[in-house]
């Protein structure tokens, strides 16, 4: 099992420029660009430059920027399976214009949304239960937040601990 601390502070984060991964260590599966543990439920790090990534089923956690900097992703199709969006998964994430996020997601960490100029729409599901700190900063055209019905007041609380200042 994976150390916690691996997922707050993901040894794959800082790299950015990698775009190929080969793997000779038993402990992690590369598929389809993306650099997973064995079993596939933490996904470590995306290099896929495709405009449309699916995360696949089984995955449940995505560990610290696994996707941070891919500028050229419009889509990110989640698994039903996932349960934790770590800390700045997706910062960076420019063309990105909507979101869903599945139901089942319990968390979203820390700055896991900045710096996502085009994000308009995020639906968040009903098993949320914490948004970080930061989660939204400077994704300045996010404005539409789809959430199921009687969730105003949870979503306004976590809203208040995200520290973003969003309009609506």
């Amino acid at each position: 099992m994976w150390e916690q601390e691996w997922l707050d502070s993901n040894p794959f984060y800082y790299t950015e420029k990698l775009s190929i991964i080969k793997n000779s260590n038993p402990n992690f599966i590369a598929v389809d660009g993306m650099l997973m543990s064995a079993d596939r439920k933490i996904l470590f790090r995306c290099v896929n430059d495709d405009k449309e990534i699916v995360v696949e089923d089984g995955v449940e956690t995505i560990a610290q920027g696994a996707f941070c900097g891919r500028v050229k992703m419009e889509k990110v199709i989640l698994s039903r399976s996932l349960k934790t969006i770590c800390n700045d998964v997706f910062s960076g994430c420019h063309s990105i214009d909507n979101i869903v996020i599945p139901e089942g997601v319990s968390s979203i960490g820390v700055g896991s949304f900045e710096f996502c100029r085009n994000l308009k729409t995020m639906k968040l599901p009903s098993s949320l239960k914490e948004i970080g700190p930061g989660a939204f900063e400077h994704s300045d055209k996010l404005q539409n937040f789809i959430y199921p019905e009687g969730m105003e007041e949870k979503f306004n609380k976590m809203m208040e601990g995200a520290m973003c200042d969003l309009t609506f």
